[in-house]
C-alpha cells in the first residue's frame, strides 16, 4: 500500500515538473512613454515599444485602432491600456511601463470645404442603416446594424437585423449601404 502511495506522488511530482517545463513563456507588454500622431485615432500597436507575443496576438494589436485622441495632449494610464489590450482580444501576463503621454500634432494646412462635404459624417458603430441588395430583377431592403465605424464611399461591416450573419456594403450618405458582392 505503502509503494502505491509513492508511485502515485512520483507520477504527479513529474506531471507538474513536465508541465512547468513546456510551459509556454509569459507574454509581456512594454509600453513608450511617449507618442506623436497627426491622426485622430491610434492603434495599440504605436503604443507598444517591445512584446513577446505570438504573431496572431500581435495582429490584434495592430488591427485594434479605436484609441480616440481627442485633445491635444492625452495621458493614457496603464490600466486604460490593459482594458484596450482585453478589447482586442489579447491577454498578456504583464504590462510593463506607462502611464503613455500622446500628444496630436495639429497640422496648419488649409482645410478643402470640397473635400469635408464630399467625404460626409462619419456613421458610428452600432447606427441603424438600410441595406440594399440589387440585382438584375429586383431590389431588396432591410434594416441593418453597422459593425465598424466608417465616412461614407467606404465598405464596412454590417449585420442584417434578426441575424448573425456579416455582410460587408458600401455606405452611401443617407444612412444607406449596398451589399458589396
Amino acid at each position: 500500500m505503502a509503494a502505491c502511495g509513492k508511485s502515485r506522488f512520483a507520477l504527479i511530482a513529474t506531471a507538474i515538473l513536465a508541465q512547468g517545463a513546456f510551459a509556454a513563456p509569459p507574454s509581456e507588454i512594454r509600453l513608450k512613454n511617449s507618442l506623436e500622431t497627426g491622426a485622430g485615432s491610434i492603434c495599440l500597436s504605436e503604443l507598444i515599444e517591445a512584446h513577446t507575443l505570438p504573431a496572431r496576438e500581435t495582429e490584434k494589436l495592430s488591427n485594434y485602432c479605436r484609441i480616440e485622441i481627442k485633445s491635444e495632449k492625452v495621458l493614457l494610464q496603464t490600466k486604460d491600456i490593459e482594458l484596450y489590450v482585453w478589447a482586442a482580444g489579447v491577454i498578456p501576463d504583464k504590462i510593463l511601463g506607462g502611464p503613455v503621454v500622446v500628444r496630436r500634432i495639429v497640422t496648419s494646412a488649409p482645410k478643402n470645404p470640397a473635400f469635408e462635404k464630399t467625404r460626409g459624417t462619419r456613421m458610428r458603430r452600432g447606427s441603424s442603416i438600410t441595406l440594399i441588395l440589387r440585382s438584375q430583377n429586383m431590389v431588396l431592403s432591410r434594416s441593418a446594424v453597422l459593425l465598424a465605424d466608417g465616412f461614407p464611399g467606404e465598405t464596412v461591416a454590417v449585420r442584417p437585423e434578426g441575424t448573425r450573419k456579416m455582410l460587408r456594403a458600401k455606405l452611401a450618405a443617407d444612412g444607406t449601404a449596398e451589399v458589396v458582392p
